[in-house]
């Protein structure tokens, strides 16, 4: 698992200023699962990022997105993303 702030390269640099990235391997699939998991108990529920805008109330807290190379948990603001540390790093 790697973790970053956000730059103009990045999908969802607009809305959110962090992401966690892991690889499509096992153990990091189990490990997205956790901590996708610990987003929802702590912020509840959101949505892939893909449709992270269509929504009518989108979670402004956090979204995820998911394809056939890497799995991402994007985080909103710092104050999110320091939670994440804190409990997964």
């Amino acid at each position: 698992m790697e973790h970053r702030k956000q730059d103009k390269r990045m999908t969802g640099w607009r809305d959110f200023q962090y992401c966690a990235i892991f690889n499509t391997g096992k153990t990091d699939s189990q490990l997205f699962c956790d901590v996708r998991d610990w987003c929802f108990e702590t912020w509840g529920a959101s949505c892939e990022l893909d449709y992270w805008h269509g929504r009518s109330k989108p979670n402004q807290s956090w979204c995820w997105a998911n394809d056939e190379f890497k799995m991402k948990i994007y985080f909103k603001t710092e104050q999110e993303y320091t939670m994440f540390l804190l409990r997964w790093v």
